[in-house]
């Protein structure tokens, strides 16, 4: 029972940082409009080399991470992070297929 208070305090910890980060956003855009153009091209996401779509925004995630991660290693603050994720989640809806394998997912901000 004790527990229960530490948990509700950490998922709302979450909740607030999840709020706050414009790449989650920008992760779950993305993985819809991937999935969007699987279905265009006549495939699925095993193909593409994931589960399924919540996977694939789960490796965006990851990417974001190791970006953050890079900056700071810099001395980075994380603003062109979150800048370059606010910048595709602007674009994502926008996105033809074609646009879509155009992006680079290997530049970093």
């Amino acid at each position: 029972m004790r527990l229960v208070p530490y948990f509700l305090f950490f998922l709302s910890l979450a909740g607030c940082a999840d709020a706050s980060d414009p790449c989650a956003p920008m992760c779950a855009q993305a993985a819809e409009v991937y999935g969007s153009c699987l279905e265009e091209w006549g495939t699925d996401w095993a193909a593409a080399g994931y589960q399924d779509a919540d996977d694939f925004a789960a490796g965006c995630e990851t990417w974001v991470w190791e970006l953050r991660v890079l900056d700071e290693d810099v001395g980075g603050d994380g603003v062109s992070v979150d800048r370059m994720c606010e910048t595709r989640h602007a674009s994502m809806p926008t996105l033809s297929c074609d646009e879509w394998t155009d992006l680079s997912w290997d530049d970093s901000p």
